[in-house]
């Protein structure tokens, strides 16, 4: 299995030349993304040109920038891990990308970009860093949650909220049922420790799910009400931040801010989903929170983020 975080990218140049080429891709993919009131990179990013190669190919995710008539070792390998067809469309075209799953090892993504000069991989790297960035983040979604699959679920929970409540949601065996209905509010918690993370999930009956939606006031409200009856915690009023946004495969309003406990001094950074459902006449609060005092927030979110976006409204399997 690949080593390292998620996070971590290894990027493979075939000539120290293409850096100028490359660079702008990368600070798009890494915008920095407050918690609180402290800023994250996304991405923690390594750089190698073609004697260091070997180095790269035990990261979680791999970019292979290679210029044509470089060849070298970087042009080798390449060239071993595409099929003849695949390798002559490349080579004939003005410029492209691939991608690539487990390359040297599991749970590992590649991106391999090609042209013939260092002008036309900035080209393509520009005209595509949307969905460079969306094909990356998806795909450790996915390896994440492939990941917990293997590790085990709690399915006999799973099958019961399906039972009792019509909601489907992957729990990995390395969280636990912390609440359920606490006095009556309709809402569970998983939380996980080292450190402590929580995922929770409120719901209640809407008669009009679109306004409700367009109701920031309300929504704030409501989630605030679960933070008092769940967390023992305050919403902080600054830096909230809202958006919509398509989350487990339907339309979405996402919430992200920061939260303080009313029993211990301290807080941290926060999600909510908001999802509607509009055959049952119910919304959904779908939350993540951490309290990672001196560490950074991001692994911890991105993990809980790709166990948040199995909810369903289907269960997948019988």
């Amino acid at each position: 299995m690949a080593a390292g975080s998620y996070g971590d990218i290894a990027v493979v140049l075939s000539d120290e030349d293409l850096r100028p080429a490359v660079q702008p891709l990368l600070n798009y993919l890494n915008t920095p993304v407050t918690f609180v009131i402290t800023e994250e990179n996304p991405y923690s990013i390594d750089i190698f040109g073609p004697d260091k190669m070997k180095i790269s190919q035990g990261y979680k995710n791999i970019f292979f920038v290679l210029r044509w008539e470089d060849g070298g070792p970087v042009g080798k390998k390449v060239s071993r891990l595409l099929s003849k067809e695949t390798l002559g469309r490349l080579r004939d075209g003005q410029g492209g990308f691939i991608q690539m799953n487990n390359p040297f090892a599991r749970y590992q993504f590649s991106l391999i970009f090609t042209a013939h000069d260092r002008n036309s991989i900035a080209s393509v790297m520009r005209r595509n860093r949307e969905k460079i960035a969306e094909q990356l983040e998806k795909s450790i979604r996915e390896r994440i949650q492939r990941r917990f699959r293997h590790t085990g679920l709690h399915e006999n929970l799973m099958t019961r909220y399906w039972q009792k409540f019509e909601f489907f949601l992957e729990i990995p065996q390395e969280y636990r049922e912390n609440q359920v209905l606490p006095e009556g509010f309709q809402g569970i918690e998983w939380t996980r420790n080292a450190p402590t993370r929580g995922i929770s999930l409120a719901w209640r009956d809407v008669e009009n799910i679109p306004a409700a939606l367009q109701d920031q006031d309300w929504l704030l409200a409501w989630r605030q009400e679960m933070g008092h009856a769940m967390h023992n915690e305050e919403i902080v009023d600054v830096g909230l931040t809202w958006r919509e946004i398509e989350f487990a495969g339907q339309p979405c309003v996402q919430l992200s801010g920061s939260w303080a406990s009313l029993v211990i001094d301290g807080g941290g950074p926060f999600f909510s989903f908001f999802i509607g459902d509009t055959k049952r006449g119910r919304l959904y609060c779908l939350d993540i929170l951490v309290f990672a005092p001196g560490m950074e927030k991001m692994p911890f979110m991105r993990e809980m983020r790709a166990i948040a976006e199995t909810f369903s409204l289907q269960r997948p399997h019988p």
